[in-house]
């Protein structure tokens, strides 16, 4: 069943989205420096380091999210909102091959 994309349900999505990068890069942060003893202090080190050890695959869509990250976080427009809405379906593939290649 499709939500409806009203304005409360992209908030929300948007909201759950900059949580969820959060978790991720700092899961990957966490992951590098226990099982590869490698330190990655910000999100594009992590997910640029994961690269490097083969945890995810070289996808431009990490680059991406990590753009629509940082323009969530530091303005509200609705036109950017309505695109990084748009961009968080592509992004969910890319959150379950890194959450499968931590847990193996």
């Amino acid at each position: 069943m499709a939500v409806e994309p009203t304005p409360i349900n992209k908030d929300s999505a948007i909201q759950r989205f900059e949580l969820t990068y959060e978790l991720a890069w700092k899961s990957t942060k966490a992951y590098l420096l226990r099982e590869k003893d490698v330190i990655a202090p910000t999100p594009r080190d992590s997910f640029l380091e994961a690269f490097r050890a083969r945890i995810i695959k070289d996808n431009p869509g990490w680059i991406k999210m990590g753009r629509d990250r940082n323009i969530t976080s530091h303005t509200y427009d609705e036109n950017i909102a309505d695109k990084v809405y748009e961009n968080i379906k592509g992004y969910i593939v890319l959150f379950e091959e890194l959450k499968n290649a931590i847990e193996k």
